[in-house]
């Protein structure tokens, strides 16, 4: 992608999220875990560190669900992540459905977490 692409693709991938807290707040709900909100923070780390823009807990416009992390880069690359303790593998496919195909979707599953192996 040459530098034109790359500023459009960034400019379409944040089209789609309704900003509800400031890129880098990481919002820990009520029905999360002690170790999903500890593995959510430190994958939100990692991404801030390799210069993603960081939202927790965003939703997308007209309703497209509510990820744990959307990490977006200058480069115009999107990811959706979501991590994963005790959900479902038929809730967590459904989840991912109404996601945007723009963003490639990551599984952060906390059993296997390791901050210092993670990639992208």
């Amino acid at each position: 992608m040459n530098y034109k692409e790359k500023q459009k693709n960034y400019r379409k991938l944040m089209g789609f999220i309704q900003n509800n807290y400031s890129e880098g707040c990481i919002k820990i709900t009520n029905g999360e875990g002690h170790l999903h909100a500890r593995v959510k923070v430190e994958v939100a780390h990692w991404l801030k560190k390799n210069d993603y823009k960081v939202y927790s807990e965003a939703n997308f416009r007209g309703s497209l669900g509510r990820p744990d992390l959307i990490a977006i880069n200058e480069q115009g690359y999107g990811y959706i992540v979501e991590i994963v303790n005790s959900e479902s593998e038929m809730s967590l496919n459904l989840k991912l459905k109404k996601y945007p195909s723009e963003f490639e979707l990551i599984i952060v599953k906390v059993k296997d977490f390791n901050y210092d192996t993670f990639k992208l």
